[in-house]
């Protein structure tokens, strides 16, 4: 999508990581505006029967990624009481117990935070 006032541009793409992803691999959309570097939105979709993720997790891995990337700051993503190493301990734990059940969101936002994604 292009507008002259705006360079609003849509991605669209598979993963390919079911261990990643805890069970299902999600197709994602993101919605971005090109001119001015700034997120607009972010669709997961997932098959919810093979998928042992909640939405928290796959919230997590996906900002996770944007932390990895250096494209989002650790603190702006989890918020400050978040320590160094807690993410990624967080989803290792989760990929764990995704073999024998739902996940369970391990890693929890600040809730006085809220993050458009």
């Amino acid at each position: 999508i292009t507008d002259a006032k705006q360079s609003l541009k849509k991605v669209l793409w598979a993963e390919h990581d079911k261990e990643k992803w805890l069970g299902s691999n999600p197709v994602v959309e993101l919605t971005y505006d090109d001119r001015f570097m700034f997120l607009i939105s972010v669709t997961m979709s997932i098959d919810s029967k093979t998928s042992n993720a909640t939405e928290e997790d796959l919230l997590n891995i996906f900002l996770q990624d944007l932390v990895m990337a250096e494209a989002l700051d650790r603190v702006e993503a989890f918020g400050g009481d978040t320590d160094e190493g807690e993410v990624e301990r967080a989803l290792a734990i989760s990929k764990m117990q995704s073999s024998t059940s739902k996940g369970n969101g391990l890693l929890r936002r600040n809730k006085t935070e809220t993050a458009e994604t």
